[in-house]
């Protein structure tokens, strides 16, 4: 396994305490900031669906500007899907909390 490290004060921190609190840390402020991301995920999807076909709009300081764009979509009969289909294995994290209080 490759060595990881972050950067602290432009200072690295790779192991010990200071890493063990740094990565701490983060997991804390990535769960305060989780909220934002739902509301901001559902407002953009309101916002995206409202907007869908109307080209441009400037309201107060922000421009909405949309396009018609074509892409291509490869559909293939079920038997010849498998001899198109490239698997790949490619390492999955999921990060949740333990229902324990701070650092404990």
């Amino acid at each position: 396994m490759e060595a990881r490290h972050f950067k602290r004060d432009n200072k690295k921190i790779s192991s010990g305490a200071d890493l063990y609190f740094f990565i701490h840390d983060m997991l804390e402020k990535r769960e305060d900031l989780m909220p934002l991301v739902r509301e901001f995920e559902e407002i953009d999807a309101a916002l995206k669906k409202y907007f869908t076909g109307a080209p441009n709009f400037i309201i107060g300081r922000y421009s909405v500007c949309g396009k018609w764009v074509e892409r291509t979509i490869l559909k293939l009969p079920p038997r010849e899907q498998k001899k198109y289909t490239k698997k790949e294995r490619v390492w999955q994290i999921e990060i949740g909390t333990t229902g324990l209080k701070g650092g404990d």
